[in-house]
């Protein structure tokens, strides 16, 4: 069973009112969205497409469904992450 991880994400807005968030533990996630529950929706995807590149650069592909992924007030994305 892989362990589960829990990425944060700064959460801002800019002079235009967009949404921007910025994972901590992996540097170079960044997303943006009109709205906090679209951006929600923008972090987990980059985040999944994160995790599962690395795992196909080790020459692994994830299995389906095993990111399972949350995003919890616009603060914390958390689940088990690809191996």
């Amino acid at each position: 069973m892989t362990p589960e991880r829990t990425y944060t994400f700064t959460v801002t807005t800019d002079e235009d009112d967009v949404w921007i968030a910025q994972c901590v533990e992996i540097p170079g996630i960044v997303t943006e969205a009109g709205s906090i529950e679209e951006l929600g929706a923008n972090a987990i995807e980059a985040l999944q497409a994160v995790l599962e590149a690395r795992a196909i650069d080790r020459e692994r592909r994830p299995e389906s469904g095993n990111a399972e992924l949350t995003w919890a007030r616009g603060l914390i994305v958390s689940g088990v992450a690809a191996a």
